[in-house]
């Protein structure tokens, strides 16, 4: 193909395209932007869905602090015990 048909090509696919995106927000009867139906259960869902959430995030953060104290008393007791157990490094003779 030569270049001046592919430039021809190449604009009508612009011209087809934004046509197209122009055409995807309007009504073809009144020439309206279209509104999509069922705003408010949309709405509601997407609130409940993001409650659901915030819950679930904060049970897992809880849980996770949780066993984050476990762990550091665990080793804090480990840590004690191998002070002061009988092979310890700093028993007086």
């Amino acid at each position: 193909m030569d270049e001046e048909r592919l430039r021809q090509e190449r604009r009508s696919w612009v011209n087809i395209h934004n046509w197209m995106l122009d055409q995807a927000g309007h009504d073809d009867d009144n020439d309206e932007p279209l509104t999509p139906r069922g705003d408010d259960d949309l709405r509601r869902a997407i609130e409940e869905s993001n409650r659901t959430l915030a819950v679930e995030q904060s049970r897992d953060t809880d849980a996770d602090l949780a066993r984050a104290i476990q762990l550091s008393e665990e080793e804090e007791a480990s840590q004690k015990a191998t002070l002061t157990g009988p092979d310890s490094l700093f028993d007086e003779p």
